[in-house]
């Protein structure tokens, strides 16, 4: 009886030692990016796919990416009936604005004129696997690549 129960030590020992080494193997040899990465995609297409280290600004206006923000706005100044001046800030043209801002190693969406702001309301993400999401435009932003990434994840 004890033989018996040695000999199953002892195949449960050899058992978690090959596997314990295959786990470290993958882990020490297995790809892994070196850069986090910003991918965006509107509607399921990717748009853009920069390293986070690359610093930028693009505006994503109905599903297409432009880098030049500042030329597409312009400053239009509203007389009230009541005699009072309102100055607003608007786009050249109408539809979906996004406007994505990389820097410092985070990302952010900084404006938006969907109905909830929830894009903007996020703020800066920066880890492995954060995303950034504006549903009524139909605009995701996640970051891939090498970083830390929640247990649960697995």
């Amino acid at each position: 009886m004890k033989k018996e129960h040695l000999r199953s030590l002892i195949l449960v020992i050899v058992i978690l030692s090959i596997s314990g080494g295959a786990l470290l193997v993958q882990h020490m040899y297995g790809k892994r990016s070196s850069v986090l990465r910003v991918h965006v995609e509107v509607e399921g297409n990717c748009i853009l796919d920069v390293p986070i280290t690359e610093d930028g600004t693009y505006v994503v206006r109905e599903g297409t990416l432009t880098v030049e923000p500042e030329k597409s706005r312009e400053t239009v100044e509203t007389v009230e009936t009541s005699g009072t001046v309102e100055t607003a800030e608007t786009s050249k043209t109408d539809g979906n604005i996004n406007v994505i801002a990389i820097e410092d190693g985070s990302v952010s969406v900084t404006e938006a004129n969907c109905s909830n702001h929830i894009c903007v309301k996020t703020g800066n993400i920066s880890k492995s696997g954060e995303t950034i999401c504006c549903l009524p435009h139909r605009l995701i932003i996640t970051l891939t690549g090498n970083g830390e990434v929640d247990g649960f994840a697995y």
